[in-house]
């Protein structure tokens, strides 16, 4: 089998963001969750490296939970918590941060949904970039 010799760069960086406020407490068939990132018209994938999730107000503590979607269905993939707080002068807003140990592509047709367990008002982000193809 010959070679991929057609470079594939990342180009520019992307960020995904959703609100997420009604709890999702269906782990499988989830009606609450919001498509985050999505690589629904990305030939060559987009990678996915962090994710983060902040409260814009009074915040409940709560789980935030990242699905694969394939097209066909919704699968539960990574959870990371955030930690409520109520925000004033000395304390921030709930703040977390996850970061995957590997570089993720998300494939064609792909997309990361994010839903919160507690039902929450979390602001959820993904980073990462597309790829394109360089002929």
């Amino acid at each position: 089998m010959a070679a991929n010799t057609t470079a594939v760069f990342t180009r520019g960086p992307i960020v995904g963001r959703v609100f997420v406020d009604t709890a999702e407490t269906w782990v499988l068939n989830p009606v609450n969750a919001k498509v985050l990132v999505s690589a629904a018209d990305k030939p060559n994938g987009v990678r996915v490296q962090n994710f983060s999730a902040c409260g814009p107000g009074t915040t409940a503590s709560d789980k935030i939970t990242l699905w694969l979607d394939d097209g066909t269905g919704k699968y539960q993939w990574k959870s990371f918590l955030i930690v409520g707080a109520t925000p004033s002068t000395t304390v921030k807003e709930a703040q977390a941060d996850f970061s995957l140990p590997w570089v993720f592509v998300l494939p064609y047709g792909w997309r990361i949904h994010a839903s919160c367990y507690g039902g929450a008002d979390i602001n959820v982000f993904a980073y990462g970039a597309d790829f394109e193809k360089v002929d």
